[in-house]
């Protein structure tokens, strides 16, 4: 340990998922890596199943989990809630439905010492980002490379994560809460800051627990329209050249390919219940000048049936 300070924190942000709660928290303290380096920090959103019994629960067991409960249910604002109850060097945002993989905790702190002198803006992608391409740490050197080679993977909870000292300079951030990718933000503002950032793909987590239904919101307004106006922002300040928007929005298409087939042509996700409304609309603002999403939608029986075929024998595995 470092002065006394953990090297990393875990925050996760929860409501009423107690079960997947309880199953990825027994995930982290049974892991090989879980010790005094690490802290679990659990913000709950006033939930009102047993979230809070779990809570205290691990809480009571492990010193180095910490439970936290809202006086009410502030939404997406419980997120930097979570990251500001974080004392460690490196705070990490999770999904209350992930657990952690069996060399996750460790291959996190292996790359956090790895860079801890310089500090880099440091993102754990856990996936590779893109087809055939097999690195497993890219570095950006400027702001347009983080947004061509990150795209739509930084509107992920879990692909977010800062230094302590990163994280405290970023402002005012609640100011996406409303359009639900606050985490957007963060990350560019960061990355705008420190002039650099280092993806990390390597699998960190287990498959998420499936939840009954995932929904709640309109995907394509929220995952497309709103990532594009908080982009936008950047564009604006010259951050992103015209080339760097068409590799980022070809790269963005390519990552969607699974949602559109979902809405367009066969069920992908079989728990989804989002609102689809507008999804053409919104598709044909963004994407009009885009020559991929041609592509996708001229060979979409294609690779449509392809990707369902797949899913559904993944789900008999399991």
């Amino acid at each position: 340990m470092m002065e006394d300070i953990p090297l990393l924190a875990f925050c996760i942000p929860t409501y009423n998922r107690a079960s997947f709660l309880k199953i990825s928290l027994e995930s982290y303290v049974t892991n090989e890596a879980f010790d005094g380096d690490v802290e679990i920090i659990i913000s709950d959103n006033a939930s009102t199943d047993e979230t809070q019994t779990v809570g205290e629960y691990y809480a009571s067991k492990y010193a180095n989990i910490r439970y936290f409960r809202n006086g009410e249910n502030i939404h997406d604002a419980n997120f930097p809630l979570a990251l500001d109850r974080a004392t460690a060097h490196y705070a990490k945002l999770m999904n209350d439905n992930m657990p952690i993989a069996t060399g996750g905790i460790r291959y996190i702190k292996e790359c956090l010492r790895k860079h801890i002198a310089e500090k880099p803006p440091i993102f754990f992608v856990g996936v590779r980002i893109r087809p055939f391409r097999n690195d497993d740490e890219i570095v950006c050197y400027k702001f347009e490379d983080f947004v061509v080679n990150m795209s739509r993977w930084v509107t992920g909870i879990a692909q977010f994560g800062a230094w302590k000292e990163h994280w405290e300079k970023v402002e005012n951030p609640t100011k996406y809460a409303k359009l639900q990718l606050s985490q957007d933000d963060w990350a560019y503002q960061i990355v705008e800051k420190e002039k650099q950032a280092v993806l990390l793909t390597g699998a960190f987590f287990q498959k998420k627990l499936t939840l009954p239904k995932k929904g709640g919101y309109n995907w394509f307004q929220v995952q497309v329209d709103n990532y594009y106006k908080i982009l936008q922002t950047y564009i604006d300040k010259g951050l992103v050249s015209k080339v760097g928007v068409i590799k980022e929005k070809n790269n963005f298409v390519q990552l969607a390919m699974p949602w559109i087939a979902q809405v367009y042509w066969l069920p992908v996700f079989p728990n989804w219940d989002f609102d689809t409304k507008g999804t053409t609309k919104i598709l044909w603002k963004h994407f009009k000048k885009t020559f991929f999403i041609y592509f996708v939608f001229f060979t979409l029986p294609i690779w449509g049936t392809l990707l369902y075929i797949k899913t559904k024998i993944c789900m008999n595995k399991n």
